[in-house]
């Protein structure tokens, strides 16, 4: 956990916003990689990235788990940012 926050302490202050997956467990990320087909290890990560951000208070953007919703969102925020 330390070697998370350190890498997220040390990044997260160089970006305009911090978006946030979230990790549906029932989704299949790499077929070829056994993490990814392990539903508890992706729980686990996902636990650790929200404490890791509670502990730095690190404010973020919830994407949708849709990655079609989740892109437009993306998009809306770069938008903003272009048209300040």
């Amino acid at each position: 956990m330390a070697y998370l926050r350190s890498i997220v302490g040390n990044h997260v202050r160089q970006y305009h916003y911090i978006f946030k997956t979230q990790i549906d467990p029932t989704k299949e990320i790499d077929t070829g990689k056994p993490r990814d087909l392990d539903p508890a290890f992706r729980v686990a990560a996902s636990q650790g990235i929200d404490r890791v951000f509670s502990e730095l208070d690190i404010s973020f953007i919830l994407l949708d788990v849709d990655s079609v919703k989740a892109r437009e969102q993306v998009l809306q925020k770069a938008m903003s940012l272009l048209t300040r």
